[in-house]
């Protein structure tokens, strides 16, 4: 990877970190719940993107579209989302 995607996936992370802890407090806590509505993730899938695997673009895509996000919201930095 590249400076600019390592970038991209920090912030793809970060992001995700941000909606796993809005669904939590929306009282999904468990992570086969917050994947159900991050589009239909599994469980591991979502502990491994948590971890630190690479979210394709098509992943981030579908990501954005289950939690009604504009395309490439979660490419970008958010003053809300937690730090990778």
């Amino acid at each position: 990877m590249n400076h600019i995607e390592d970038e991209r996936q920090s912030y793809r992370r970060s992001n995700l970190r941000h909606l796993t802890r809005q669904l939590a407090e929306e009282g999904m806590e468990s992570l086969a719940a917050q994947g159900a509505a991050l589009g239909y993730l599994a469980e591991q899938e979502l502990r491994n993107l948590l971890a630190g695997a690479p979210i394709s673009d098509a992943m981030a895509r579908e990501i954005e579209w289950a939690v009604q996000r504009p395309e490439g919201w979660l490419d970008g930095p958010r003053k809300d989302a937690l730090d990778d």
